[in-house]
């Protein structure tokens, strides 16, 4: 096993974008300046350019995961390690290293594929939010370019995303007025049944509502785990 140095996606977009990033600072404090980048035009054209070819890279080994029927499960930005090569002729010559698999699953289906790059666009949404055109629209030109079955998959990733924004405006059934995130549902549910439950152990039901309103949860059940 080989242990590698290299920062997140996440990170590396994080700082890229940072206004203070090349500007000496009396804080460091420089996250909070990161989602409003677009907003106070301070992305010159040099970074979007280097942000459209990180996110087609992600589309592009996203793709070929796809292509071997394999489903992440997480495709979050925090999951993608970006190596930058050390090449005299190309400036900004990256790479990106695909981690943490623990959720992944085999599958052939459509739908799988989808559901993969709706967690993947809601994640960016999320921890990108400003960027989230941009990074979004990068990452399918090149998926596009490169999966089999690109038409129907993204066809789908469109359904689901509107079945996602009508079932966010509805109540749950047995939910009340929880507001749970519809991302975490669908990610939960999904790979519940691809394991073989139809639903939520007790000890899960319990958990499930700190986790979404975002407080640390260490849980354990009767049989240790």
């Amino acid at each position: 096993m080989e242990k590698i140095e290299a920062p997140s996606l996440n990170q590396f977009i994080t700082e890229l974008t940072s206004t203070n990033s090349t500007q000496s600072s009396t804080t460091t404090t420089t996250t909070a300046t990161a989602t409003t980048i677009e907003e106070n035009n301070s992305l010159n054209n040099e970074k979007k350019q280097i942000l459209i070819q990180v996110a087609g890279l992600f589309g592009s080994i996203v793709a070929q995961l796809h292509n071997s029927c394999i489903i992440h499960g997480d495709l979050t930005t925090s999951n993608v390690l970006i190596e930058t090569k050390n090449n005299d002729e190309k400036k900004n010559d990256f790479s990106l290293i695909m981690i943490d698999f623990g959720i992944g699953c085999v599958s052939t289906m459509i739908e799988d594929k989808a559901v993969d790059l709706y967690v993947m666009s809601r994640a960016i949404a999320s921890t990108h939010a400003a960027l989230e055109n941009l990074l979004v629209d990068a990452f399918f030109v090149q998926y596009k370019k490169e999966a089999q079955n690109a038409k129907e998959i993204v066809a789908r990733y469109e359904e689901v995303t509107l079945r996602g924004r009508k079932k966010g405006k509805q109540k749950k059934e047995g939910r009340g007025n929880c507001n749970i995130d519809e991302v975490f549902l669908i990610f939960f549910f999904f790979f519940q049944k691809k394991i073989g439950f139809e639903k939520p152990s007790a000890i899960q039901q319990r958990a499930i509502i700190p986790i979404t309103k975002g407080r640390d949860v260490i849980a354990q059940a009767q049989s240790g785990t």
